[in-house]
């Protein structure tokens, strides 16, 4: 489960009711050690957790796709999804939001 839910930008104190969900009794201080340590096992997550802020809304960011496409206007987590995005995803995404 950690191994998915990190690199989307789920953070160590999200992570506790998260996995209560799924029945995992866990408290912050265990869940921190648990990223602390996956973070230890993947350095080069660092950056990838480390997305651009957009210049004119610093609580928003931009993403990109290891294709090249650029998303703006992203919550953190979506530009922290969004190397795993697919153009089937996008395409749902944007007709929800037209709707």
């Amino acid at each position: 489960m950690i191994t998915t839910l990190y690199p989307g930008g789920l953070s160590a104190e999200t992570f506790v009711p998260y996995a209560k969900g799924y029945g995992i009794d866990i408290d912050y201080a265990q869940s921190k050690a648990l990223r602390d340590g996956w973070l230890k096992a993947f350095p080069e997550m660092r950056d990838h957790l480390s997305p651009d802020q957009q210049a004119n809304n610093r609580s928003r960011y931009i993403g990109k796709t290891t294709t090249g496409r650029i998303r703006s206007n992203c919550v953190y987590t979506e530009a922290c999804n969004a190397p795993f995005v697919t153009k089937r995803r996008v395409n749902r995404v944007n007709s929800e939001e037209a709707a």
